[in-house]
């Protein structure tokens, strides 16, 4: 008798890690394919009807003038938020650690007034988009190097309301001078 409870306890343990592990692998795998397509998906089972897939646009040092390749990911952005007029998204600019905070806080507005000015003019209503600054208080690294302030220069998005999952995506960095990070090394 010992020894069947022990087997069930057994059994149940790593049925429970098998599930446990799953979810996470599942979500991890959709999240790769709608990332390498960069196209909206059908989602099933428990994630919400459509994954759309967002890239953070990333600013050069004290701007915040949208670079080439952040046009065009806000381009497909905006081909996906037309498709679904009932998804609304929070809008958040940052800045780097440099810099005072009140100067980071007005720089982040600006970052992200002017993704949301893209996208309104890419046929987005306004009413579907809240623009939110937070400045330098939310890093993603807290480093002082090229890659740590390229990273920490952006404009990410957040669901307010809608029947999507969103994936965001790191987008291409932008070293101080507005070129491709990669191209700086």
């Amino acid at each position: 008798m010992i020894r069947n409870a022990v087997t069930l306890t057994l059994l149940v343990a790593s049925l429970t890690a098998c599930a446990g592990q799953e979810a996470p692998r599942r979500a991890s795998r959709l999240r790769a394919a709608a990332r390498a397509s960069f196209v909206q998906q059908e989602a099933r089972g428990d994630l919400r009807d459509v994954l759309l897939a967002l890239r953070k646009v990333h600013f050069a040092l004290e701007s915040a003038t949208l670079p080439p390749p952040a046009r065009a990911a806000l381009d497909h952005a905006a081909e996906g938020l037309v498709a679904h007029s009932e998804v609304a998204l929070f809008i958040d600019g940052h800045a780097d650690l440099r810099g005072a905070s009140e100067y980071n806080l007005a720089l982040g507005q600006r970052r992200a007034q002017a993704v949301a000015t893209y996208l309104i003019a890419s046929g987005v209503t306004a009413d579907r988009l809240t623009v939110v600054s937070f400045g330098e208080e939310r890093p993603l690294l807290l480093g002082f190097d090229a890659a740590s302030h390229a990273r920490n220069r952006r404009v990410e998005f957040r669901l307010m309301r809608g029947r999507v999952q969103l994936i965001l995506d790191e987008g291409d960095l932008i070293n101080d001078r507005g070129a491709a990070l990669t191209a700086s090394r």
